[in-house]
């Protein structure tokens, strides 16, 4: 394994908010640190989380949340992906499992943890006309056909 230091500078280099946590053995998570884009992003620093578990450092009702969700990564013991509304923003967030001898020894999000804050806005805006129906001729979904040509 990498060590903190390595597994920081590498990650301030990618323009998405990464944050990598360690699965302790009885179960539990605590954060082993953030990059920098995710520290603009949320408004934490790698200082306010590291070695912390996510309910010494969020609100209990978000740190609940966020451990469902990287308790159901560690039992998959494999990626998983899902949108979220985290820190008053909306997230597609993916969640990596790292193996150590077949056990999940840390969870990274790595690269696509992106914000779609705006995107969720302009389908909430557009959504009510769509379903009257109004936008039927300017916005149809593509279809993928069974012979795998797509067709609009």
């Amino acid at each position: 394994m990498k060590s903190k230091q390595q597994l920081r500078k590498a990650y301030d280099h990618i323009n998405h908010p990464i944050f990598v946590l360690d699965v302790l053995l009885d179960g539990g998570f605590k954060f082993l640190l953030l990059n920098q884009t995710y520290e603009e992003s949320v408004g934490l620093t790698t200082e306010d989380v590291t070695g912390k578990h996510p309910q010494e450092c969020l609100q209990v009702d978000l740190a609940i949340q966020l451990e469902a969700n990287y308790q159901r990564c560690v039992d998959s013991r494999s990626t998983i992906r899902y949108n979220e509304y985290v820190f008053g923003r909306y997230w597609n967030t993916t969640l990596v499992p790292e193996l150590d001898d077949g056990r999940v020894c840390r969870i990274i999000i790595i690269g696509t943890a992106i914000e779609i804050t705006k995107e969720i806005g302009i389908e909430r805006l557009l959504r009510p006309a769509i379903e009257r129906r109004e936008l039927e001729l300017h916005y149809q979904p593509i279809k993928q056909l069974s012979d795998g040509v797509t067709r609009l």
